[in-house]
């Protein structure tokens, strides 16, 4: 069995046909990521996969602004599943990238670090990079191991308030340090 994007399978001889290549774009065009199962040289299956945003992200993304943080959403994903996602949770076009490979998104977080301190959020194998290079790498809980263990914080669960409540505790820690040196 082969598991891949159309176009692979299609190099390695499967047999598509044209209604098979109208049904992926159609499920393209609704923002879902298309995937193609093969036996030997016959198509068995599309499968059609959509991220849904965390319930909770919308509300953490709008009180992160809020704070005065600039956001950006750094994919692998295809651009019309970004775009559609990006849209739900309020991201502007300028801060969503899409089809990013490891080493692109660790390249976006380098070029960040130039204008000021950074954090990552991200819970996959791609994002280890980006999440080592960050002044701050925040993974999700129920991420991946190599995400978690490249990351400086790791918030529990898959709760994305999390990141906010570790950012208000750190605040309050940092304010607790400066009054304790000034009674120093």
């Amino acid at each position: 069995l082969r598991l891949g994007r159309l176009a692979w399978l299609a190099r390695l001889g499967v047999v598509i046909e044209e209604q098979v290549h109208q049904r992926q774009q159609a499920l393209e065009a609704d923002g879902a990521t298309v995937l193609a199962l093969a036996a030997e040289q016959r198509l068995l299956a599309l499968v059609a996969v959509e991220d849904q945003p965390r319930p909770d992200a919308a509300a953490t993304l709008a009180s992160l602004r809020r704070r005065g943080l600039r956001l950006a959403l750094l994919s692998g994903d295809r651009r019309a599943a970004v775009e559609r996602l990006g849209l739900k949770l309020g991201f502007r076009s300028d801060e969503l990238a899409w089809e990013l490979r490891p080493e692109q998104k660790l390249e976006r977080i380098l070029n960040a670090r130039q204008a000021g301190p950074v954090a990552m959020v991200g819970d996959g194998i791609n994002d280890a990079p980006a999440l080592a290079a960050a002044d701050l790498g925040i993974a999700v809980g129920t991420g991946t191991q190599i995400a978690q263990e490249t990351a400086d914080l790791v918030v529990l669960g898959d709760r994305l308030a999390g990141v906010e409540q570790a950012l208000l505790i750190a605040s309050r820690t940092m304010a607790k340090v400066r009054q304790n040196l000034v009674w120093a």
